[in-house]
């Protein structure tokens, strides 16, 4: 009896183990999603700001050249 209940302690560790590291890497992939979901709009705000100041220095030269 005692055999078994020691077996079935070790199961149970085993298994929360497993359930731990499962539970560590979903953990990872969210953290690793927002970052690279955070990098993204950080990237795509700057190239907007980028975008729009050139835009506006296209419109300028032209205006000048054609004003």
């Amino acid at each position: 009896m005692d055999d078994l209940i020691k077996s079935m302690g070790k199961s149970l560790l085993a298994f929360d183990k497993v359930n731990f590291e499962r539970d560590l890497t979903r953990r990872e992939k969210k953290e690793k999603e927002h970052l690279k979901y955070e990098i993204y709009w950080a990237k795509f705000k700057k190239f907007k700001a980028d975008f729009s100041k050139t835009a506006q220095k296209v419109a300028l030269m032209t205006n000048y050249e054609h004003g």
